[in-house]
Parts: structure tokens; sequence; C-alpha cells
């Protein structure tokens, strides 16, 4: 192989699936049956993506060579996530029924890691410098969703059993209402040019956990989502050079981290701050049960929302009756995408926070109104705009039904 593997293994990320159907949780839905490509995985850094002004042929054939992506089949990977720079695309946009040195290598490359039975996460990688356009107005959004327009309709004669869409990988978005509209935009972009290809969406600012807890569900199907999990930190970058400068003089730094286990290398680093650091690393004492506590809380989290949303509709149907507890409940999904037809993908953030007062108000004037039982629970076979609502306000974040892990850069 060109270069040591482990030089691909940047992060972990949880990828979880759903859908907006009923059936979402069961072990049927489309997402969820495409999940078992996605099980260990393994991103290509620094080739398609990550090297701007340097993607000549020459380059991209020797970096990762065909006798690496066989390499990486041989130990058991299922999946490759392809980073790419939006960038060396945009010549390719002005003729997209033609191609470009770039487009010839990357289709290349994309069917010898799919000879080599991996399934291909097309994960659109842009430098900051193309996000930054992202963050107002709507020139950039428009030339971000002609450009997955062109690319989705590229591959989608590929199967899409084994080839995925990742929108973009940590967006650098400030404003998460304002993210949500974009994505949503550019998701019903890629499904009108490839109809029948999984869609994989983040949060906005770094896709971590906490970003994906302020994403709505896509008002879409066959949509999965995913979260970067980077902690330990100290551990996962010890000597990056692309990421806080702290990390950067770090070297076997140990795992699992205790204050005894850490102190050499306290004693080893000059400037107090590094010190301190590292310190707050070993007090913190991170190990294999510590990781799993922070991808438990995303099941918790997923839980506890389910729970809050169920409340709310048996509720409104002691308050108010069966028709109001459905009309609340679908009333829910159906602002969602009014709202994403009528602003398209801008102005977002005024109108959901709008949509969150109206919520609050119409709560606050249900207390007021007189309590009457009624009995019997509200199920999906007696309001099914309860139950299909509930599952899209809830699927993301249930990892114990509808998600499944995969270890990936």
């Amino acid at each position: 192989m060109s270069k040591p593997l482990f030089l691909l293994l940047i992060s972990l990320s949880a990828i979880l699936c759903c859908t907006s159907s009923v059936s979402a949780l069961s072990d049927d839905s489309l997402a969820f049956k495409r999940m078992e490509h996605l099980q260990h995985g393994i991103n290509t850094s620094l080739w398609f993506a990550q090297s701007p002004g340097n993607y000549s042929v020459e380059r991209l054939r020797s970096f990762t060579t065909s006798d690496d992506i066989a390499l990486i089949h041989q130990l058991g990977f299922d999946h490759i996530r392809l980073s790419i720079d939006a960038d060396p695309l945009l010549p390719w946009l002005r003729n997209p029924e033609g191609t470009t040195p770039f487009v010839t290598e990357l289709d290349r490359v994309v069917k010898t890691m799919l000879d080599q039975h991996l399934a291909v996460i097309i994960d659109i990688h842009p430098e900051s410098s193309y996000k930054a356009q992202l963050l107002r107005g709507t020139d950039g959004v428009e030339h971000f969703a002609g450009l997955w327009r062109a690319l989705a309709k590229h591959f989608s004669s590929i199967d899409p059993e084994l080839v995925f869409f990742q929108i973009m990988n940590e967006p650098e978005q400030d404003d998460p209402y304002r993210w949500q509209g974009i994505e949503s935009f550019v998701a019903e972009q890629i499904r009108q040019s490839a109809p029948n290809h999984t869609i994989i969406v983040a949060g906005a600012h770094w896709s971590g956990l906490e970003d994906l807890m302020m994403l709505e569900p896509i008002a879409l199907p066959n949509i999965i989502y995913t979260f970067h999990d980077y902690e330990p930190f100290p551990f996962t970058h010890q000597g990056a050079t692309w990421t806080s400068s702290q990390v950067l003089p770090l070297r076997a730094v140990p795992y699992p981290s205790t204050p005894e286990a850490i102190q050499p290398n306290i004693n080893q680093e000059p400037t107090l701050a590094g010190q301190f650091w590292l310190e707050q690393y070993g007090l913190n004492r991170w190990d294999a049960q510590r990781v799993e506590a922070t991808l438990a809380f995303a099941e918790v989290v997923g839980f506890a929302s389910r729970t809050r949303l169920l409340r709310r509709v048996r509720r409104t149907a002691r308050l108010r009756g069966p028709s109001d507890a459905c009309a609340m409940a679908a009333r829910y999904a159906n602002r969602l995408r009014k709202t994403q037809n009528r602003l398209g993908h801008v102005g977002l953030s005024g109108e959901l926070r709008r949509c969150d007062q109206e919520r609050r108000q119409n709560r606050s004037r249900s207390r007021d109104r007189k309590s009457s039982r009624i009995k019997g629970a509200i199920t999906g076979d007696r309001c099914p705009g309860v139950d299909a609502t509930i599952r899209i306000r809830t699927q993301r974040k249930s990892f114990s039904h509808s998600c499944l892990f995969s270890s990936m850069s």
C-alpha cells in the first residue's frame, strides 16, 4: 500500500437510519436494510478532498491505489466514505453531460470500490471557504444545490443499495435553523435526481451529537442521520496538524486515561496550558465505558423525545378529544413540509422560531380548557396521523429501535 492505513482513520462516526414512513422502526425499512452495508467503514482522507490545488491525475492515481482499495476489503471493511472537494467539480458543472480529468478519476475509483464489493458514501467534503458561501444569502445555496443535482444524476444509475449520498461533511454553519432549511432543500434536489438512493444528513456545525439534536428530521423517506464523535480528543488527535495546536506536540498519549497514566506526558509538556489540558484528560478517566456512555446518551435523548411527544398527543386527547389530538400530531410534520416548500432554503430561522412560539401558546391555551377524560389510548390504528408523525419526530434519536453504529472516519 502507498501509506499507512492508520492515516485514513481520523474519527469515529455514529450513523443512525430512519425514514418518515410508519414502518420505519421495523427491520424492513429501506434505510435500515441499507445500513447493513455500512457496518465497518473507512474514510479515504486527503485524496479527492482536503488537498486544495493538488488534484492532478498523477496524484489521484498514486495517492491511494487499487491495491490499497483491495487491502481495505481484505481487512474486513464493508464501505468507504469517499470525501470529495466541491471546487474541483465546478468546471464539470459547466457541462455535466461531459467529463473532466477529476470526474473521470472519480468514476474510475467508485467502480474500483464497487468491484471490491465495498459500498461507497459520496461525501461532499469542501474547504471552509466554500462552506462560508452558505452562511447568508441564496446564491451559494443555489450553487450547492446545483452541484448535488448534477452529482446525484451522474451516479443515479449505480446500484442504490451500494452508493449513498452524504450532503456535506461538517457544514460549519452557525445557525442550525438556516442549515435545517438548506439541508432539506438540497435533499429534495438529490431525491429528484436520484429518487432511489439513500441520503445521509448531519447537524449544522461540526456534525457532532449536539448538532444532531438540534436538527429536525428531514421531511423525506430513506434518510440516514450521522454524527461525529472525536472524544477523547487528546488521544484521537495526538500529533494532528490540522486542528488545535494543543494536540500537535502530543505523542504516546495513553488510553484509558488516569491521573497516574498521564503523569509522564505532563512532565514532558513544556507549557502550563498543555500540562493543564493533559491533566484534565487524566482526571476525566476516559475508557470504553465512558465512550459507551456518550453513545448511550443519544438513545436516552431519543426515548425522552418520543415520550414528550406521546404525552402531548395523549394530553390533547384528554382535554380536547381524539380528533384534535390527531390534528395536532399531523400538524407537526405538515408544518415543516409547508415551511420548506414556502420558504425554500432561506428565512427558516424566523419561521421555525415562530412555529415554536405558536406551539407554546397553543399549549398554554389548552391548560385553560376544561378537562374531560377520553377513554382509551390514541393508537396508530385509530389515528394514523399520530403514529406517522411520532415516527418522523423521533426516529433519528431512537437508537435502540432503528439505528446501527458504524466505525468510520
